[in-house]
């Protein structure tokens, strides 16, 4: 296992199995193409004919290395996806304070990835996706003000809904916050797709 993040090896030694979100810079590229390819996997703009993996798929470099970094940091193996439709017991798990005395965990499994909040899942987005307790688009976008605000915001995002009114500021804010990780000539395509797939019909 490569135990690094943009890089750099986790200080201390830590257990790349519980991590936090100081653990995850905009420089580690591998992590947040392959986050997105996971959590945006059927993130689709109908009229357009686009999907958002289709998008990254044709312009980011490097998928199969991004793909093998993934694998790592999941602990994806066969045996795993076989015997416990890719569940772990120990899976690699982030968490981070929210404020307001709330912390975020994922739990990144090879096969899904889960959400909690205060140890109450709210949602996953694997083969399966649901969102018991979504968040309002607007809770999420507040969490920019925070440290790591933008990690956070990205982190959590697929845990959101948005109501039409807010879909086209939505779109606005995200291609600008994409333009730190992608090509910016796919981010206005890559935002379009986030946001139908946030929008509440």
């Amino acid at each position: 296992m490569r135990n690094f993040f943009g890089g750099v090896r986790l200080k201390g030694g830590k257990d790349l199995k519980q991590i936090d979100v100081t653990d995850i810079g905009f420089d580690n590229l591998y992590f947040w193409q392959s986050f997105f390819r996971a959590e945006w996997q059927n993130a689709y703009h109908e009229q357009e004919d686009l999907s958002l993996p289709d998008i990254m798929d044709e312009y980011c470099p490097e998928p199969d290395e991004c793909l093998a970094w993934w694998h790592e940091f999941t602990q994806y193996d066969d045996y795993v996806m076989e015997q416990s439709d890719g569940y772990l017991d120990q899976p690699t798990t982030l968490e981070a304070a929210l404020g307001d005395g709330q912390t975020l965990a994922i739990a990144f499994h090879p096969g899904d990835t889960v959400y909690f909040i205060n140890g109450r899942e709210i949602g996953c987005t694997g083969p399966h996706p649901i969102q018991r307790q979504p968040l309002p688009y607007e809770s999420v976008k507040e969490l920019l003000s925070h440290e790591y605000g933008e990690q956070l915001f990205f982190l959590l995002l697929p845990m959101a809904v948005m109501e039409k009114n807010e879909a086209k500021g939505a779109k606005i804010q995200i291609q600008s916050l994409l333009t730190k990780l992608f090509p910016k000539n796919i981010c206005g395509d890559m935002a379009q797709c986030i946001v139908c797939a946030l929008t509440k019909e």
